[in-house]
């Protein structure tokens, strides 16, 4: 019976098979299943070479290779790196004439879906020879979040509440952050939080406190989970609630130490 073992014993085999062919190790084997339960059966033979896919359209649109981190790049561009390889979106935003990339909250069965949660938009894109104050050719990057809020036709829009942007190094050009609280959704637009000639002290918040707070609030576990549940469905999930869980216990036992 063609059931998910069979699928994984038969990709084992033929990795085997080829190999032993071509008298050399694989770098890369792409295995595309519309069936979540065969793709979980592959996901378990627990090769970090296997690149799973819903379809040959998922695996078209997504990288083939892993991307380094750019080490020498400053620590926000950074983070915005490690956020598109999780997604395996990496080659689009460094490469693309604008690219954009959505991370939401997976959604949690039980939770009160009308929760507001955070999501993050992240953005790449060339400028050109008509683009005033600019080389054309220079590549910048920027960070959103959104918050949700209700419209006045009580329909929920996603509000930019904090923006981020850099260039190709990582040097900070803006920091805009709107004011909390109901007046959020009346902004016309960002307020400054930097003056122009403060861009030093704008470079320290990008680099310590949203690069820290990328990590520190879940951007980078959702980016896990949300390329995650693409790939393996309830797997991802159950691994997504069990961090949150873990999480939790956590910050119990960090308040209990306090008292």
């Amino acid at each position: 019976m063609k059931n998910g073992a069979w699928k994984a014993r038969e990709v084992e085999r033929m990795i085997s098979q080829v190999e032993t062919e071509l008298g050399e190790k694989l770098s890369w084997i792409i295995f595309a299943d519309d069936e979540e339960a065969n793709r979980a059966a592959v996901a378990e033979l627990n090769d970090p070479r296997l690149l799973l896919r819903c379809s040959l359209e998922d695996a078209a649109t997504h990288d083939f290779q892993r991307y380094e981190i750019d080490q020498n790049a400053l620590p926000f561009l950074k983070r915005l790196q490690e956020l598109a390889s999780l997604l395996e979106m990496r080659e689009a935003f460094e490469h693309d004439a604008h690219c954009q990339l959505t991370i939401t909250r997976p959604e949690i069965p039980g939770q009160d879906n009308q929760e507001k949660h955070t999501s993050v938009l992240i953005e790449s894109w060339r400028t050109t020879a008509n683009a005033p104050g600019t080389d054309p050719g220079q590549r910048f990057y920027r960070y959103n979040e959104l918050y949700p809020q209700r419209n006045e036709l009580s329909e929920i829009e996603q509000i930019v509440s904090l923006q981020v942007t850099c260039d190709q190094a990582g040097r900070v050009n803006s920091v805009k952050m709107a004011k909390s609280g109901p007046a959020i959704s009346l902004l016309n637009e960002l307020e400054e939080v930097f003056d122009p000639g403060e861009l030093g002290k704008a470079q320290e918040y990008a680099d310590g406190w949203v690069a820290h707070s990328i990590e520190e609030f879940g951007s980078v576990e959702v980016a896990r989970a949300q390329r995650g549940m693409q790939v393996l469905g309830k797997p991802a999930l159950d691994a997504y609630l069990a961090h949150i869980q873990a999480k939790n216990e956590e910050i119990r036992a960090a308040l209990k130490g306090s008292k």
